[in-house]
């Protein structure tokens, strides 16, 4: 397979005549060549084997994968440096323990609550304490209820303003 590539060249010739009506001299017709020019070389054909073609955009593609994976160590090795040297990379991994070590043991807690049915008087104390987190939670999922209530009550009352039913 054969590839051929046109261009124009560079005009290296100041003759152009700008008085011509032809459009030379940087007309829009003849993209800034005269006629005569065209008769010239100026014009010049490569033609280039598709091997030719194949290998320049391998290469390019290898440089370019190349500077990609830099990149990557890079960021890679200044992540794991700030990892290091941070104090807020160490408050993020106590965070993440304790936010993992909390879903554990609300697993041994579930467990703990199908087990010891039987033990309710013994459970009652540690289940108090224990649940003070979920009493928070739903302190929190209550506001939150209510928030959203009031603005939808909101959102009927505007629309019954600017909709009135027709009876």
């Amino acid at each position: 397979m054969i590839v051929v590539i046109h261009y124009y060249g560079d005009d290296d010739d100041d003759d152009h005549d700008d008085d011509d009506d032809d459009g030379g001299g940087g007309g829009v017709g003849n993209c800034g060549f005269d006629n005569e020019d065209r008769d010239h070389n100026h014009d010049e054909w490569i033609v280039m084997d598709s091997v030719v073609v194949m290998m320049t955009m391998m290469m390019m593609i290898a440089k370019i994968s190349v500077i990609i994976v830099v990149v990557v160590v890079v960021v890679v090795v200044v992540v794991v440096v700030v990892a290091v040297t941070a104090e807020v990379s160490v408050t993020a991994v106590v965070i993440i323990v304790a936010v993992v070590d909390s879903g554990q043991q609300k697993k041994k807690k579930k467990k703990k609550k199908k087990n010891n049915n039987n033990n309710n008087n013994m459970n009652t104390n540690n289940n108090n304490i224990n649940n003070n987190d979920d009493d928070t939670n739903n302190g929190v999922k209550i506001l939150a209820r209510q928030f959203l209530r009031k603005k939808l009550y909101k959102a009927k009352e505007d629309w019954r303003k600017n909709n009135p039913v027709l009876c």
